[in-house]
């Protein structure tokens, strides 16, 4: 397995709890967001932290003009 997805659709729950995530292997999902990384990169659950705490930063600042509307 080269690359791990984990998947979400939207309103699938006030908290959007983890059980309602979608895991699997492809590189595109029919999910409304999809996370995904490259397996064959060795990343630590910790890099995948850090990341994932990078966006979520990008997407809190008002400063940057993102092409979507979020």
């Amino acid at each position: 397995m080269a690359s791990v997805s984990y998947g979400l659709n939207r309103g699938t729950g006030f908290d959007m709890q983890p059980d309602e995530i979608t895991v699997g292997t492809l590189a595109v999902s029919t999910n409304d967001i999809e996370l995904r990384w490259d397996n064959t990169k060795h990343l630590t659950h910790k890099d995948i932290i850090l990341a994932c705490e990078s966006f979520i930063r990008r997407l809190e600042d008002g400063r940057f003009n993102d092409p979507i509307n979020v």
